[in-house]
């Protein structure tokens, strides 16, 4: 079965990381207790997919792997020291106060504030979001590199509402918008009557390391509305960066 062969997969990555030196495949063999001729087959697999690296007769994690778990490292990093932020954030808006990140190549919400607001959307934590019709989506597609050619492989994209952008052309456009403003909108793209705003939490390394995002009515979405509230969030967003600073250096 797929699901026995991807908990085998697991294992050998599991116990890759116990191994910084590497690992024969007569130790992974031994060590898991999975027959020899098995073992080979999941170690091709893995470095097929970068996941395991071959060097020396030994195994060592592959790049892959490592960045997945450096990515699911600094969302919960940031989780922990957002909190409290998107506490503050979301009694000073009165909306309800989200932080995506990049977990495994998907943008999913990993905490949130609710407040008092009158938008009743449910968006669980860890489910994977839509990059063309999503403030948080776009904004991460705009600025990470590897989620904007993600997002632009496809020609069309459904339509979640009538507003939803569903060309790949729209959906550049809008990218290049993100960049120029340094927010991103989605205006009843994914739920109708609600608008959301997003913008990005820097990382020490001045990467993208999370998004921001509040959600609102759409009909408060007016020019006199944005500029608050946008400034209102980077003012959070660089709140949490300077915890982000001060927690990586000790």
């Amino acid at each position: 079965m797929q699901v026995d062969r991807l908990g085998r997969m697991l294992k050998v990555a599991d116990f890759l990381i116990e191994q910084p030196s590497g690992s024969s495949l007569s130790d992974i063999s031994r060590n898991l207790g999975i027959p020899l001729s098995s073992t080979h087959d999941l170690m091709n697999g893995l470095v097929e997919l970068d996941v395991a690296r071959q060097r020396d007769r030994v195994y060592v994690l592959g790049p892959r792997m490592v960045k997945l778990g450096i990515r699911a490292n600094e969302s919960l990093t940031v989780r922990t020291i957002g909190h409290q932020h998107l506490a503050d954030l979301a009694q000073q808006l009165t909306m309800d106060v989200y932080i995506a990140a990049n977990v495994g190549g998907s943008v999913v919400y990993t905490d949130r504030y609710a407040s008092r607001s009158q938008v009743k959307v449910n968006v669980g934590l860890g489910r994977r979001l839509h990059l063309h019709c999503t403030a948080a989506g776009k904004l991460m597609a705009a600025f990470d590199e590897t989620l904007q050619r993600e997002a632009l492989t496809q020609e069309s994209y459904p339509a979640l509402t009538a507003h939803t952008l569903t060309t790949r052309r729209d959906l550049e456009a809008e990218l290049r918008r993100v960049v120029r403003l340094g927010y991103a909108v989605s205006n009843q793209e994914s739920f109708v009557g609600v608008a959301g705003f997003a913008v990005p939490v820097w990382g020490p390394d001045q990467r993208i390391c999370a998004a921001l995002h509040v959600s609102t009515l759409s009909a408060e979405l007016t020019p006199a509305h944005i500029d608050p509230v946008t400034e209102a969030m980077r003012r959070t967003a660089e709140a949490i960066k300077t915890d982000l600073s001060a927690s990586s250096m000790g």
